[in-house]
């Protein structure tokens, strides 16, 4: 009877998870994907390869780098169950001004409060001049490309104002990255703010040459709307 309700506690345990199914070699292997952080990485794919006795793991992610892991088999064992920790990329981060110069600061790169599929940092800035800014007028790209879709928060105020970003992993490379994020001095506000909108009005009208998703025609309105009121 123990052994029954063990059984079927094990056969929940595998039918409730998130884990991968794969069958390699007349072996079926239930792959969960982690992070550092212990967070479930639902977007992972996972392959398997056995060789006589051995079976190597391999785990796939968008920014993330590759996990490996090794199961010994025994012939009388057909079903196992393995977690494999994916390790977050390397990144080197970039903060400049408009005129390129670049701007005191630390970041942070805590990920509390971010999903698997996602990647968070905090710039906190420690230097004068950057007091009106809006989330709006932060530029941010990853390996010199536009991150869509990412989320602005700006923290804090006076002169030691912190920048909250969280992108998606999808932008990311699994080795090796460059973060820039450009932030407007005070007496460059104006200026940024009009070149940003001339932006965003270039791309809605040529949405369709850029191959722009409904998305990301969506987000370029809101910042064009939100930079039309700033200008006001």
């Amino acid at each position: 009877m123990r052994i029954l309700i063990a059984l079927l506690g094990m056969l929940l345990a595998v039918q409730s998870s998130t884990a991968q199914i794969v069958s390699s070699g007349g072996y079926t292997f239930y792959i969960d994907a982690v992070n550092s952080r212990y967070q479930n990485v639902n977007h992972a794919r996972a392959s398997v390869q056995v060789s006589g006795s051995t079976a190597y793991v391999t785990v796939r992610a968008d920014g993330y780098r590759d996990g490996r892991a090794t199961i010994y088999l025994r012939e009388s064992q057909k079903t196992y169950r393995e977690r494999v920790r994916l390790d977050d990329p390397t990144i080197f981060f970039t903060i400049r001004d408009h005129a390129g110069q670049r701007i005191q600061s630390y970041v942070d790169q805590n990920q509390f409060g971010a999903w698997g599929d996602e990647y968070r940092f905090e710039v906190r800035l420690s230097e004068d001049g950057f007091t009106k800014f809006t989330r709006t007028d932060v530029d941010v790209r990853v390996n010199h490309m536009t991150a869509w879709g990412e989320r602005i928060y700006i923290k804090g105020s006076g002169e030691r104002r912190r920048v909250e970003v969280t992108i998606k992993r999808r932008d990311l490379r699994s080795f090796s990255n460059r973060i820039e994020v450009q932030l407007p001095r005070d007496s460059e506000l104006s200026k940024s703010r009009k070149i940003a909108l001339q932006s965003t009005n270039y791309q809605l009208l040529n949405g369709e040459e850029l191959e722009l998703s409904a998305e990301q025609v969506q987000e370029l309105e809101t910042v064009q709307g939100e930079l039309k009121t700033l200008l006001q």
